[in-house]
């Protein structure tokens, strides 16, 4: 009965006693986001962040109630029977009702007369709110003088169709925005509070872009959006509060910055929106009462927030829309100037004094002293994490802004026209990385409203890196401390290689004789590689010229961070004085030690097409340890044991005519998917790395570490990874000693075998995890300290005295202006 009684109230003459149409302004700031890349969390009706769903940036126009088994339109007709054909979307998450157990959010409005926009802001957050696992309405009428049909015909219709969790309750006397709050957040039961203005309009993507923000910390306390006008400018952005108390809102009414568009700490978050813990708010006792008639009890609530040690955070990339109109523009102009001002500064005095900037301070460099030191990382390219060593990247750049630095990451490589890189823009930038726009290097802005360069450390990655931008560097931050990330030293690596193709396979240098002395791992020892660089060779002089490029950066540069102590010695070879450290990628490591019965064979994997290194190593594999190898391995272990080879099409014509009657010994396997490499990596008892060349940090053998799977290498396979032969590797130093520790790894005992597997996992996880390094670490590094309260001597610039000025510049030769380049 009840359901005939719906359908004849939705199909009858009049729905609502009053006109309700979709708001111009939200159909308009939705289309700039569909089209801008660096706008909220959709473009183009697909989302930017990998956890998204897809259907949170459909257009969606109807939904099907289960009710009236109708759909109904949430567009132009808005709570009206769809004349759509085809049965529209399910209404999910906080569309639907609870259920049992407890509501993840709790929409709380409280609201004075403007029923027609309150109602519209109610729609557009019932649109919105399938981006929320579940949700509940709380909607408080503090004596409005005006017809508030609108509303409570808006919240009984959804309510009835749908389902959802409403709570509304009318003041019959006016009790103040403050305690009309505090009423309808008792009546609350969320996990989190979602606190509304009636003249904030949410538009698609605003809650997915927020929710994760505040579960990602635990530290994270109160969370607020990009407030934006139709035109996507910044309407309300964060606030900042000075040491007067009195307030400003960063780049409020520009064209989106790149200095806006990521999440970030921020003084304040507007109270127009603003998404709190209940328990926390519960804690603090809420907005406190003595800010009457309703300002600054945001910016009171944001310092309780911080004064219990909680983030109060910014997320641009959850974009709502700021309906100002001029009866509350005035009241907020007259509010700044109030008595309120004083309250605060009376209330908050000592922290104010000790921990924000003074009136006359630039606004970026107010808006971002919380963030300390600022670098500018430069490099050739974003990170990629479908690469290990990407992924390892992107989890290194937030543990930064995690660990408190205010970081910028500029590509000199164009982003934005690659959907998959764009994607990774928007993860960076929600992570808290301020990504610069793609385009050419030449329009990056690195100076401040006063000429001052807006960085404290530049960290140019690779040297192809900093041959593009050091001019432009120097130019805008000559006193700024500039790391050279070098990564891997190719000079090492590439040097390496035609020192050991010398002595392994050239006959000339080893003599016709089969009768010669093995080759030994210390021929590759950096002394080596310096006789190397300084003979007369033509490949020598080749990489001497590029060594000489590379050492002018390394001369240009504060610090110098490379992967492996012995590329560190290299550097400091040539120059003595130099600041180096050393610094691997890092990785994250969560898998249990496997279990070794049954196992038996090594696994070599590597492109032999293009990676002459790869080849090089596979060659000294099977000519000269693999025959070895079958000489010593016990009768009853060799039956089963095989050489793996994986990683490229096809096994190279000449390798293959070298197997002779070993060839039954080696299995080519071409290239696998993961899933078949782990696969087979469950029948094999380790992983052998006949590494000669490379510098750096050994991939392969890390990856290894990580599955943990035993690794037989060479000792440049196991550079810069603290490893020690039989505790958590087997190291081979000649062709004899490499095979003597294949059969060794098949001969243990598998409580041995198990051992060795869980220190390989172990040195990842204390020697070069993520979870190792912190930033106290990479302070100590940057020759800087942790900071503190602002020195007087500080406060004109509001910015924490993290590094000291100068550098020792020891070249200024520029071999690359010189003609001496690649």
């Amino acid at each position: 009965m009840r359901r005939q009684q719906l359908i004849q109230n939705l199909t009858g003459p009049v729905l609502y006693s009053y006109s309700l149409t979709r708001a111009p302004a939200v159909l308009s700031l939705e289309k700039v986001i569909d089209e801008d890349v660096e706008l909220g969390i959709c473009y183009k009706h697909k989302p930017l962040l990998p956890d998204v769903p897809e259907y949170v940036c459909e257009d969606l126009r109807c939904l099907w109630s289960d009710t009236v088994q109708l759909n109904i339109d949430l567009w132009d007709q808005p709570l009206a029977p769809s004349p759509a054909t085809d049965r529209c979307p399910a209404p999910r998450g906080g569309q639907q009702p609870v259920g049992e157990g407890q509501p993840l959010v709790s929409f709380v409005l409280v609201l004075r007369n403007q029923a027609h926009a309150a109602a519209q802001a109610l729609l557009e957050l019932f649109r919105t709110a399938h981006e929320a696992k579940s949700a509940e309405y709380v909607v408080v009428d503090d004596a409005s003088s005006d017809d508030m049909a609108p509303v409570t015909q808006t919240l009984r219709r959804l309510s009835e169709l749908f389902g959802i969790s409403v709570r509304f309750t009318r003041n019959e006397e006016g009790k103040g925005y403050r305690a009309a709050l505090g009423q309808a957040v008792q009546l609350a039961s969320g996990k989190y509070l979602v606190l509304l203005s009636s003249n904030v309009l949410v538009v698609k993507g605003w809650l997915a872009a927020l929710l994760p923000t505040l579960e990602a910390h635990a530290r994270t306390g109160l969370v607020g959006p990009m407030l934006a006008d139709r035109q996507g400018k910044a309407s309300g952005s964060p606030g900042i509060i000075f040491e007067d108390a009195s307030t400003a809102l960063y780049l409020e009414g520009v064209a989106l910055h790149h200095s806006l568009n990521h999440k970030r700490r921020a003084d304040y978050v507007p109270a127009a929106c603003m998404v709190v813990p209940k328990y926390l708010f519960d804690k603090i006792g809420g907005f406190d009462s003595q800010y009457v008639p309703g300002c600054y009890e945001d910016v009171d609530f944001s310092l309780a927030v911080r004064a219990a040690g909680m983030d109060v955070v910014y997320q641009p990339l959850a974009v709502t829309l700021y309906q100002e109109d001029i009866d509350t523009a005035a009241r907020l102009s007259q509010c700044l100037n109030s008595k309120n001002r004083e309250l605060s500064l009376a209330k908050w005095e000592g922290v104010l004094k000790e921990k924000h900037c003074s009136r006359d301070t630039d606004l970026f460099t107010a808006a971002h002293r919380l963030s300390h030191p600022k670098m500018l990382w430069v490099a050739d390219s974003l990170p990629q994490p479908s690469t290990s060593a990407g992924a390892d990247r992107v989890d290194l750049l937030e543990k930064l802004v995690r660990g408190g630095y205010y970081l910028t990451y500029a590509s000199i490589a164009e982003w934005g026209g690659k959907r998959r890189l764009r994607r990774l823009a928007a993860q960076l930038r929600h992570q808290g990385v301020d990504l610069m726009p793609s385009g050419p290097h030449q329009g990056w802005v690195l100076l401040g409203p006063e000429g001052q360069c807006l960085y404290d450390v530049v960290m140019v990655s690779r040297a192809t890196a900093f041959e593009v931008a050091q001019g432009q560097i120097a130019a805008a931050c000559p006193r700024a401390a500039v790391v050279y990330d070098a990564q891997s030293l190719e000079v090492l690596g590439q040097a390496r290689r035609a020192i050991a193709q010398q002595l392994l396979f050239n006959v000339s240098a080893r003599g016709a004789e089969a009768e010669v002395a093995p080759f030994h791992f210390n021929q590759l020892n950096t002394t080596h590689v310096k006789n190397f660089l300084e003979g007369p060779s033509p490949e020598a002089q080749a990489l001497r010229r590029a060594w000489d490029v590379e050492l002018y950066f390394i001369d240009k540069s504060n610090l110098t961070i490379v992967a492996s102590p012995e590329e560190a010695e290299l550097v400091r070879e040539y120059r003595p004085g130099a600041k180096v450290e050393w610094a691997g990628n890092f990785h994250i490591v969560d898998l249990p030690t496997p279990e070794c019965e049954g196992r038996a064979g090594v696994l070599f994997t590597g492109d032999l097409t293009a990676n002459v290194d790869n080849r090089l190593g596979l060659q000294w594999l099977l000519t000269e340890v693999l025959p070895i190898v079958v000489r010593t391995m016990p009768p009853e272990i060799l039956q089963g044991f095989q050489l793996h080879i994986t990683g490229s099409q096809r096994l190279p014509p000449d390798l293959k005519a070298q197997l002779g009657e070993l060839g039954k010994y080696v299995q080519f396997h071409g290239k696998l998917f993961p899933e078949q490499l782990s696969g087979l990596l469950t029948k094999l008892r380790a992983v052998v790395v006949p590494a000669f060349a490379g510098a750096g940090l050994n991939r392969k053998v890390i990856q290894a570490f990580k599955l943990g799977m035993p690794v037989v290498g060479t000792p440049v396979a196991l550079e810069g990874l603290d490893a020690h032969d039989g505790v958590d590797c087997f190291i081979g130093d000649s062709a004899p000693e490499f095979a003597r520790k294949v059969v060794q790894v098949h001969t243990i005992h598998c409580r041995s075998w198990q051992r060795i597997a869980a220190g390989g996992l172990r040195n990842v996880r204390e020697f070069i995890s993520t979870g190792s390094v912190d930033r106290k670490t990479y302070l100590q590094a940057l020759g800087s300290s942790e900071g503190g309260p602002l020195s007087e001597a500080q406060k004109g610039t509001c910015l924490p005295k993290l590094l000291a000025a100068g550098r020792q510049k020891q070249s200024e030769v520029n071999p690359i202006t010189a003609g001496m380049g690649p």
